[in-house]
């Protein structure tokens, strides 16, 4: 019983993390957005 309840709980941890990045993908706190945001930045500083 323990064990169906970790392998539940491991789904659903797995599903979160796959729902986070994707959410992340659609928002400015994706690395590569975030990298283009800085360099844009610094390009209008210089």
């Amino acid at each position: 019983m323990i064990k169906f309840i970790k392998n539940i709980l491991a789904t659903i941890w797995l599903i979160g993390w796959a729902l986070i990045f994707r959410w992340a993908g659609k928002n400015d706190f994706a690395p590569e957005d975030k990298a283009e945001g800085i360099r844009s930045i610094e390009g209008i500083e210089q």
